[in-house]
Order: C-alpha cells, then sequence, then structure tokens
C-alpha cells in the first residue's frame, strides 16, 4: 500500500513538473514532440521594427559557431584542470609537467590585457585537454560502477540515453546541481531538457516501473529549474 501511494505521489509531481516547464521553457522542433499535449510552445512575440537587427544569417551562424566551440574547449579545460587538481599526484612527472606547461600558457592569455578567448589561449586549453586524455584516456567516461563527477556532458546524455535507471541519473542531478556550471550550458546547447522530459514521458508511459528512476528524473528537473 506505501510503494503504491509513493508511485501515485510521485506521477502527481511528475505530472506538475510537466505543466511547470511547459510554462518556464519555450519548446520549438524536435523539443516540441517531448511529451506531445504537455508541453505547449510558447508565443514569440512580435518585435518592433526598431528592435530588429539586420545582419547577415550566414554571419550568425558563424558567430554561434565560434560561440560554441569556445563554450566546448572552455567547459573540458575547467573540467580536466579540476581532474588534474584532484588526481594529479597519480600522473608520471613527465605527464605533469607536460600539463603545467600548456596550463600556464592558457592562464598567461587570461591575465589582465589577454582576451581569454584569443586562439593562443584556446589552443594551450584544447592541447592540455588532450594531454590528460592521452595520459588517462577514460578521465570523463562515465561508469556505473565509479562515480566520476568529471564525466563529460556528451558521455552523461548518451548514458542516461542508454540506460535511464536511478544510479545514471543520480550522478546526472549532481552535475546539474552545480550553479553556474559551463557544464549546465552545454547539456542545454546538447537538448539535455529534451532529453529530460523523454525520460519522464517514457517513465509514466510504461507505468512507472522504477519509481526510483522517476524520482531521480524529477530531481534532474528540479535541479535544472533551480540553476536557470
Amino acid at each position: 500500500e506505501s510503494s503504491t501511494m509513493r508511485k501515485q505521489t510521485l506521477i502527481g509531481a511528475a505530472m506538475a513538473s510537466v505543466v511547470s516547464f511547459s510554462r518556464r521553457f519555450s519548446f520549438s522542433g524536435e523539443e516540441a514532440d517531448a511529451r506531445p499535449g504537455a508541453v505547449v510552445e510558447s508565443p514569440m512575440p512580435v518585435p518592433e521594427l526598431d528592435e530588429i537587427e539586420f545582419e547577415s544569417p550566414a554571419l550568425r551562424s558563424v558567430e554561434d559557431s565560434l560561440d560554441t566551440a569556445r563554450l566546448i574547449v572552455n567547459e573540458q579545460f575547467e573540467r580536466a584542470s579540476a581532474y588534474v587538481d584532484r588526481y594529479g599526484h597519480d600522473l608520471k612527472e613527465e605527464q605533469r609537467h607536460m600539463l603545467h606547461s600548456w596550463r600556464q600558457a592558457a592562464k598567461k592569455e587570461a591575465q589582465p590585457g589577454g582576451d581569454v578567448h584569443a586562439a593562443p589561449a584556446m589552443a594551450a586549453k584544447a592541447l592540455f585537454v588532450d594531454a590528460l586524455t592521452q595520459a588517462v584516456d577514460s578521465w570523463a567516461e562515465y561508469s556505473p560502477e565509479i562515480a566520476n563527477v568529471f564525466v563529460s556532458p556528451q558521455n552523461m546524455l548518451t548514458a542516461v540515453v542508454t540506460s535511464s535507471n536511478a544510479s545514471t541519473l543520480t550522478t546526472l542531478r549532481e552535475c546539474l546541481s552545480v550553479p553556474d556550471s559551463k557544464w549546465l550550458m552545454m547539456f542545454l546547447r546538447l537538448s539535455g531538457t529534451n532529453m529530460l522530459m523523454r525520460v519522464l514521458s517514457q517513465l509514466l508511459d510504461h507505468g512507472v516501473c522504477d519509481t526510483d528512476a522517476l524520482q531521480e528524473t524529477l530531481s534532474c528537473l528540479r535541479a535544472l529549474m533551480n540553476t536557470q
């Protein structure tokens, strides 16, 4: 009886989350199919003539691509730096020296008067990440046996899509709970919100056999809303 009550409570919370998300987020295109009838596309306001920016769509596309590329490199660099800070003592001396050199090169460009997005800084950050990956090729992977707080957004999404169980969703919730993180920004760029809504929809459609997974999915959605 208690199990039935818990299931009913979670289903009620799930439906409330769907309604809340439909009001807070505007879905379009593929994301509109996350839960038919539950997620409603918000009407876009009609801009005034003097509010319209007349610029080339191609130029905007290039700028968006550059912004995404910078976000990817910066997110990987921050996560790799945190990994080295925690586990750097396990690496070989020459590996630590190489990583230190690339990190210093990246930080040099970020000093006052330097451009953090300059090509040399971005290249140094990318080479720092590459050096770490050559030293520890599994540092950013997801493993159900080991809690890896350094898992990449891409690998975390793949893990959730492959197996939407409570353990995987718990790791995702922990990653989403870090405020103002580039990890979260990458997660959103990769349509992570849409993925979570699909997981929620599948759990509800299948009769909520796994109440723990449903609860963790709701916790992920709450974490997303708290960090927006």
